[in-house]
């Protein structure tokens, strides 16, 4: 598994692609909070052309993105990860 920064501007969508063919895209998680309380919304598609368009943006977007090196991530310092884990206290509130 890759990561990928994309910091031209937020994206909330979440967009999954299957074998050229197959598309659901949307700003639904796979959380409890998305999908007990939130008023998301996530569409499938079965239309090779609407794909192909979806994985024509995501190569746009990934172009722009800077790749995570796990190793860099792993030697962040302490005090980003103190900042890191302090929003935990109000993670669920957000």
């Amino acid at each position: 598994m890759r990561i990928f920064e994309y910091d031209q501007t937020m994206l909330h969508a979440k967009v999954i692609l299957v074998d050229d063919t197959w598309a659901n895209l949307g700003s639904g998680n796979f959380d409890n909070r998305s999908l007990d309380l939130d008023l998301e919304l996530n569409v499938a598609i079965i239309d090779p052309v609407r794909v192909a368009e979806l994985e024509e943006h995501f190569l746009e977007d990934l172009a722009v993105s800077q790749e995570i090196n796990p190793q860099a991530w792993a030697d962040r310092p302490w005090h980003t990860r103190l900042k890191e884990r302090s929003t935990e206290l109000v993670r669920q509130s957000l």
